[in-house]
């Protein structure tokens, strides 16, 4: 499996984004196979970082998989949604 990087605007065709104003979304991947999308997003209030993976369903909706929070760095929030979406495909 290869992931990714894509734009903001390609995310937005696999989701319907709701903006809550206290994440701001950074980067954007999806899996070659296309069943996994991931964003990550620092949090503007205490300024760490997180990831958010959403899974492809049987009705075709994407739905939350996995996520991470409290992460000290975007390249460490990078490394942990590529190593999980890893293994979710495993």
């Amino acid at each position: 499996m290869t992931i990714q990087s894509i734009t903001e605007s390609e995310f937005s065709k696999y989701v319907t984004k709701v903006a809550l104003g206290v994440t701001k979304e950074v980067a954007w991947y999806k899996s070659d196979k296309s069943d996994l999308i991931g964003t990550v997003f620092q949090d503007t209030i205490d300024k760490d970082w997180g990831y958010v993976i959403l899974a492809k369903e049987d009705d075709g909706s994407y739905k939350p998989q996995d996520v991470g929070s409290s992460i000290d760095s975007q390249s460490i929030a990078d490394k942990e949604l590529f190593d999980k979406m890893l293994q979710i495909e495993e």
